[in-house]
């Protein structure tokens, strides 16, 4: 008589199951007759730990990197990470890109990978003016020199032509300190700082000892030259007795 239907006792499989295992197989013939028998089949995981958080490649200005570690899951939970190219999160990397790679192996080993790039970019350097002394009304080019191409910004801005060039002018009305910033096309930082001290020179005053303000046209008004430069000065007028 003809086989009607085979199917076998368990047809669901979990971890647990992986390796060699004894099943019943049953056969049914058109009549309905029903027979069994046991045979040997071996549960296999082929399923790879799944990356569920990589690193992004890192540009960094410091040789001194931290990094998230990467993380896996896997289906049947146990697997181990290695660090198999690279160097760990808070290592002192060269300058340059050092390959970094993680695997991530199941005890069936199927294996899965993590790779990224750690790049150390140098800091730009930066020369500036020497601190300087000027005399009060005068201006001074300040200067900063990098050996990278870089976008400066100058702070505080106070007195300044333009605090984004390499050689602004400051024409400042009191002593300042400038702090220039220069940044490269990698983000990379570099900051210098120059003290402009601003020294009051004494302006010269012309003072005429008498005048007559009897509005005959002559000597009306008192002049005093130069004294719009000593904005807090007062002016005392007496008469010949003092008083």
């Amino acid at each position: 008589c003809a086989i009607d239907t085979t199917y076998l006792a368990q047809t669901n499989f979990t971890c647990a199951d992986i390796g060699i295992k004894s099943i019943l197989v049953f056969t049914r013939d058109a009549s309905g007759n029903l027979d069994s028998m046991a045979i040997n089949i071996e549960v296999l995981d082929t399923i790879a730990p799944v990356i569920i958080g990589c690193p992004e490649n890192i540009d960094a200005c410091e040789s001194l990197v931290e990094y998230d570690l990467p993380e896996a899951i896997d289906n049947c939970a146990l697997f181990e990470t290695t660090l198999t190219k690279g160097l760990e999160s808070g290592s002192s990397f060269e300058l340059g890109t050092t390959e970094i790679q993680y695997a991530f192996s199941d005890s069936s080993g199927n294996v899965s990978y993590c790779n990224f790039t750690v790049t150390v970019n140098s800091l730009p350097t930066l020369e500036v003016t020497s601190d300087t002394t000027i005399s009060s009304g005068e201006s001074i080019e300040l200067s900063a020199v990098s050996d990278a191409e870089v976008i400066f910004d100058w702070t505080p801005s106070n007195y300044l032509d333009d605090p984004t060039i390499s050689n602004p002018i400051s024409t400042p009305v009191e002593s300042i300190t400038y702090t220039v910033f220069a940044t490269s096309d990698e983000g990379c930082v570099q900051q210098d700082s120059v003290r402009i001290t601003v020294e009051e020179t004494l302006r010269e005053i012309t003072i005429y000892n008498a005048f007559s303000p009897n509005n005959d046209g002559k000597n009306d008004f008192l002049e005093i030259l130069g004294l719009e430069f000593y904005s807090e000065s007062k002016v005392l007028i007496v008469n010949r007795y003092g008083a």
